[in-house]
């Protein structure tokens, strides 16, 4: 299913016009890092859904209008009209027939969820009600893990540009997210450091998953090759933009890669890969991260490979000083 394809879609840069025209959705999306994946799909979510609103529904209605006349339909005595904002919301998100398929946490967080919490927020509660999405199902097929041929192939499916990205998650060990919105904008101190020669660059992270420890992690001479092939690429593309950008991975307009497009990118290439009926991520090379630093020969525990800040420490020494 290509969602680009629904009449009532959003682009990135439509969204964050949304955002610039309705102070209440600012007012609401300031508890995320504006560069952050979260702020992101909170707010294409949200134009989405007013999108949605006036194409789907004929309902064309201003943000701060919403929520006014959501709060006044709560005062109804019908119990309809006060259930008016969450059957919009439930129409658009869990009963929606262009979404058909699409499992329920994903209904339930990148559609429904978003809309949610803007009302949550601004203190008229869409509903207290619970169970309102079905409970996920258990796992029907256990996923494979990667094996050196499948990241062989797999690599060698992708552009030169979704192929660097994967390189840099694999030898760096981080998440997608990590790698394109940490890493990605760092191009200018990345293209210094291998210019003056490095064969290793090292990449400090504020913390993982809340816990407070900072940490950091490499990329070595593979991931670095991978970044110099699409360093050309990429200047091609500053230069026929016009735009200078800090981003190491940017798209043909010049603007940085989001999570959204690579991940569309690399499952598409990626299908034919797979024998299973799930789609296959790019989480996996984090996976096989963790497993291809912790062979049982080496005794070294798969914490080693999962963030924990001291034995990130460790492992970056054992790096410099190889036994």
């Amino acid at each position: 299913m290509n969602l680009s394809r629904f009449s009532y879609s959003v682009s990135e840069e439509e969204a964050n016009k949304f955002v610039e025209d309705n102070r209440c959705i600012r007012e609401f999306l300031n508890m995320y890092d504006p560069d952050g994946v979260t702020f992101g799909e909170k707010a294409v979510g949200l134009a989405r859904f007013f999108r949605w609103l006036k194409v789907i529904k004929k309902i064309e209605i201003a943000p701060s209008e919403f929520l006014n006349t959501h709060l006044q339909k709560t005062k109804a005595n019908s119990v309809e009209e006060r259930r008016w904002a969450l059957q919009l919301a439930l129409e658009y998100s869990r009963d929606n027939p262009d979404l058909k398929g699409k499992a329920a946490s994903y209904k339930y967080s990148a559609w429904f969820l978003p809309v949610k919490m803007f009302c949550d927020c601004n203190e008229v509660p869409l509903t207290t009600r619970k169970g309102l999405f079905p409970r996920r199902g258990r796992r029907k097929y256990d996923e494979k893990p990667f094996t050196v041929d499948f990241v062989k192939r797999a690599l060698g499916l992708l552009s030169q540009r979704e192929r660097t990205v994967c390189m840099v998650q694999l030898q760096s060990g981080q998440s997608i997210q990590q790698v394109l919105v940490d890493i990605n904008k760092q191009a200018k101190r990345i293209f210094r450091e291998i210019d003056q020669g490095a064969e290793r660059i090292r990449f400090d992270f504020p913390e993982r998953k809340g816990n407070g420890f900072k940490y950091f992690s490499f990329i070595s001479r593979d991931a670095i090759q991978e970044i110099q092939k699409w360093r050309p690429l990429r200047e091609q593309i500053i230069k026929k933009t016009g735009k200078d950008t800090d981003y190491l991975f940017i798209t043909e307009t010049g603007k940085k890669l989001s999570r959204k497009q690579f991940d569309n990118t690399v499952r598409l290439a990626w299908k034919k890969l797979s024998n299973t009926p799930y789609q296959v991520s790019s989480h996996g090379l984090r996976k096989f991260f963790e497993q291809e630093a912790s062979p049982p020969e080496r005794g070294i525990s798969k914490i080693v490979a999962r963030g924990s800040y001291l034995h990130l420490v460790w492992f970056a020494k054992t790096e410099e000083n190889p036994s």
